[in-house]
């Protein structure tokens, strides 16, 4: 959920805009994978899908406001990681538990 607010600012002396309020559903849908090329370097490769529903402005001095409907965004992200210390702990060191 996001929740949108235009507090009131002067527009004229004496006249000001009002303060509106809006709830919204917004949702983001994510997905990746991670190739290791060596113990020390991995590329990675993600997509999301934003979704920000109808967004609508607050009134122009004049009045007039603008609706934006199906705010939306596709992004496809590539990244590179380099591991500096790839330490790992053997099993036995998780399982066993000194008495």
């Amino acid at each position: 959920m996001a929740y949108l607010s235009a507090s009131t600012t002067p527009v004229r002396p004496g006249r000001r805009r009002p303060t509106t309020h809006k709830w919204n559903l917004a949702y983001a849908l994510m997905g990746g994978a991670s190739f290791a090329f060596s113990r020390h370097l991995q590329f990675d490769l993600g997509y999301r899908y934003l979704s920000l529903g109808t967004v609508d402005t607050s009134p122009d001095p004049a009045g007039r406001s603008l609706s934006f409907k199906n705010v939306a965004a596709h992004e496809v992200r590539l990244g590179v990681r380099f591991m500096i210390r790839t330490a790992q702990l053997p099993v036995t060191a998780l399982s066993r538990r000194p008495r």
